[in-house]
């Protein structure tokens, strides 16, 4: 007889219900997910319970490094179907070189026919090593960084001179110019067309370049070829400019700052420094003077005397100052970043004439104010360093010409703020005829921006020796301005001026107001102008 279902004995059910559950572990549980790992090259395929990626790569065995990278983010849930990437990081450094190539330098040059061009250096290609920083992922770089770079070898530039001769009219000149050109001494006489280089080398440092009153000789100095710490950095020469490729004359002077010639051009007086860090030297202060000249008027090596013991007292007495020979011959004007003065050579005594507090320029170059004298050698002008509302004593940007007496009976500002390369220069002692008023001028140049004159265009000035009758006479109208460095000087007769701009060297006349350009191979830097 038949047992109904629901009351068959539990013992027999028992056999249908382990099938059943062995059918049901052969499918997905309701609660598991299936999830594939990439990693090492592999893909792993998991049924899992878990709830974070980090989870299923645990479960899966993978391991994680901190520098690893997991796509998606090891705290995201997981889903059903989802792929786990997982990108190994691995950063290496690495030194590498490379070229670094040479640049190409054309410069203009009078010496040569217009047009014609000379190779004047051949272009030789540097070396650098640079360390970088390299990102792989699984083996692949996707990024690299630069750590630092060393320059092994330095790239040598490739000179090419280019004739600009005829390139401007020739015109007088009365006197002797000499300027520096392409660290080489040109020299023009009597005309502007006559301009040739002088036998100097071309090695000039700029750091002393002044001709002779009468213009026969020229004064400059040249770096050493020692590289020692503690050894000189540059020789002082001279040089005969009127015998054809006359040798100049080393003097047994070195280390020179500055130098200038005596008013009758038979001595010279000198400063001195010694090699150091930025920005090459560290100034002696000192004062020497040495005559040129023997008895039978032959240029010779001669003993120097010392007029001024080295010193180190002021603020930024390590660049040096700036001095200025009289024209009476009997002292020498001194500008430093904080004072200017004069000393009397014949007993070596310092007289400070105006102290001022010196401009921080936040660099390794130092501000110090150019000196010119007065005829009659009674007065000394120059800029001085004023102060300024609103900015600190040492950031004013406040510049004027003033004028000051031996006597300190006379002290006048004869601007306003001008801008910190003004440098006034007295004109010589003129003919009556040579300008309008027959009386010595002062040029000297404004900026257009006094309150960022370091960088501001500039308009050459003149006005009367008590700041009086003051005209711009250039740039003329329309044109632009002069840069800095400013470089320009008076005639012999006080007639004319010669300003660089750009440059070029340009004649301008205080009669007629015309200018000419005298040069054209735009490597011009330093002018002086001699009878």
């Amino acid at each position: 007889m038949a047992v109904p279902a629901r009351t068959r004995p539990l013992f027999l059910l028992l056999p249908a219900l382990l099938g059943l559950a062995l059918l049901q572990g052969c499918r997905p549980s309701l609660g598991g997910r299936t999830v594939v790992v990439q990693a090492d090259g592999r893909d792993i395929s998991l049924l899992t319970t878990v709830a974070t990626v980090r989870e299923a790569l645990a479960e899966a065995g993978v391991t994680i490094d901190a520098d690893d990278r997991v796509e998606p983010d090891l705290w995201v849930q997981i889903t059903n179907g989802m792929t786990i990437r997982v990108l190994r990081v691995q950063e290496e450094i690495i030194v590498e070189r490379e070229v670094v190539p040479y640049r190409q330098q054309t410069i203009k040059s009078e010496g040569l026919a217009a047009g014609e061009q000379k190779l004047l250096q051949a272009g030789k290609n540097g070396q650098a090593e640079i360390t970088y920083r390299i990102q792989f992922e699984d083996g692949v770089e996707v990024g690299r960084s630069a750590l630092h770079r060393v320059v092994i070898q330095e790239a040598v530039d490739q000179i090419t001179v280019v004739g600009v001769e005829g390139m401007v009219n020739s015109v007088q000149v009365p006197g002797s110019i000499a300027y520096l050109s392409g660290a080489n001494a040109w020299l023009m006489r009597v005309t502007s067309g006559g301009r040739h280089p002088l036998n100097t080398g071309g090695e000039l440092d700029g750091h002393v370049f002044a001709l002779s009153p009468d213009g026969t000789y020229l004064l400059y100095t040249v770096p050493t070829q020692t590289v020692a710490f503690d050894g000189p950095f540059n020789d002082l020469y001279v040089l005969n400019t009127v015998v054809v490729d006359e040798k100049p004359l080393k003097l047994d002077i070195q280390n020179v700052l500055w130098a200038g010639w005596s008013p009758d051009g038979r001595q010279v007086a000198y400063s001195t420094g010694v090699k150091g860090g930025a920005p090459g030297w560290k100034a002696m202060n000192d004062l020497w003077i040495a005559p040129l000249f023997d008895n039978q008027n032959r240029l010779a090596k001669t003993k120097s005397e010392r007029v001024l013991a080295a010193q180190s007292s002021g603020e930024y007495s390590w660049w040096g100052a700036q001095y200025a020979w009289s024209p009476d011959g009997q002292k020498v004007a001194y500008a430093r970043p904080d004072q200017v003065g004069y000393i009397n050579l014949k007993t070596g005594a310092a007289f400070p004439l105006a102290p001022f507090t010196p401009l921080n320029t936040y660099s390794d170059w130092v501000w110090v104010p150019t000196l010119t004298w007065s005829p009659d050698s009674l007065f000394i002008a120059c800029t001085i360093h004023n102060r300024e509302t609103g900015r600190p004593d040492e950031d004013s940007q406040q510049f004027e010409v003033w004028v000051f007496d031996l006597e300190k009976t006379v002290r006048a500002r004869l601007t306003d703020a001008v801008g910190m390369w003004s440098a006034p220069r007295w004109s010589p002692a003129p003919d009556s005829d040579s300008v309008a008023n027959g009386d010595s001028l002062i040029a000297y140049a404004e900026a257009t921006m006094p309150a960022n004159s370091y960088d501001s265009e500039y308009v050459l000035k003149v006005m009367d020796r008590d700041g009086s009758n003051k005209q711009a006479i250039y740039p003329l109208e329309g044109q632009a301005g002069l840069n800095p460095p400013l470089e320009f000087e008076w005639s012999p007769d006080g007639s004319k001026l010669v300003l660089l701009r750009r440059g070029d060297l340009y004649l301008y006349d205080m009669v007629s107001g015309q200018v000419h350009q005298l040069t054209g191979d735009g490597q011009c830097k330093q002018v002086e102008w001699a009878r």
